[in-house]
């Protein structure tokens, strides 16, 4: 998949559009065909299996379920939005970016103005750049050292979540049926649309390459082949 050109992609849904009960802001990938989603009222971790054509809640974690705790990191900082590259862990709040190692201890952190609740953020496997949204209109990429390595303007002031993709191009979500394409680096830019989603609100990208989950306002959620 990283010998593809990313800037051509096209998405192929492959489930349908699956509903959930509350606004949901961040996913993750846990496996080849599993998801987990991240519900902030009532505190919730859910797990879909994304197999068959009906997405099927494995596992909600509350206040009645007892679960035995293996580990407990306390933190220095409220972290909204959380993104993992190869050796760093990059955290947003509100008003605050935080570049942590991997066991979550802060190394440096910067103030964030202009930003938007939720906080979007995501992190570069390749190199550990970071990028953001900045003022709800620019994209906004640094490195490791917070050195703004590309700033540009968006198509639209409703720009959301965003990833890299496997080229480090930065897919952002628009609050509209289509994800924008900024190609690492500037210069070119290009537009993907989103059979099932109507307000695109994050977009996550399969470790492999190969699937897109894009997370949308109006309650729902599409998994995507990379085609």
């Amino acid at each position: 998949m990283a010998q593809k050109d990313w800037m051509t992609i096209k998405l192929e849904r492959v489930s349908e559009s699956y509903e959930v009960s509350l606004d949901v802001h961040f996913g993750l990938f846990v496996g080849d065909t599993k998801i987990l989603l991240s519900v902030e009222k009532p505190p919730s971790l859910r797990v879909y299996d994304v197999t068959n054509s009906i997405a099927c809640c494995k596992l909600e974690i509350n206040g009645k379920v007892a679960i035995k705790k293996i580990e407990t990191i306390e933190l220095e900082r409220q972290m909204t939005a959380i993104s993992r590259g190869s050796s760093v862990i990059v955290a947003k709040s509100i008003t605050e970016k935080m570049i942590c190692d991997l066991n979550f201890s802060i190394k440096r952190s910067a103030t964030c103005r202009g930003s938007s609740n939720p906080s979007f953020v995501s992190c570069s496997f390749k190199g550990n750049e970071q990028a953001f949204i900045s003022n709800g209109k620019n994209l906004v990429i640094v490195d490791e050292n917070n050195k703004e390595v590309q700033n540009c303007s968006l198509p639209s002031f409703y720009a959301r979540g965003l990833t890299f993709d496997l080229q480090d191009n930065i897919l952002v979500c628009m609050y509209s049926n289509r994800l924008v394409q900024i190609k690492h680096g500037g210069g070119e830019s290009s537009f993907i649309d989103l059979p099932g989603i109507q307000k695109a609100n994050n977009v996550v990208l399969h470790p492999t390459g190969e699937k897109v989950m894009v997370l949308g306002h109006e309650k729902k959620f599409c998994v995507y082949n990379v085609v």
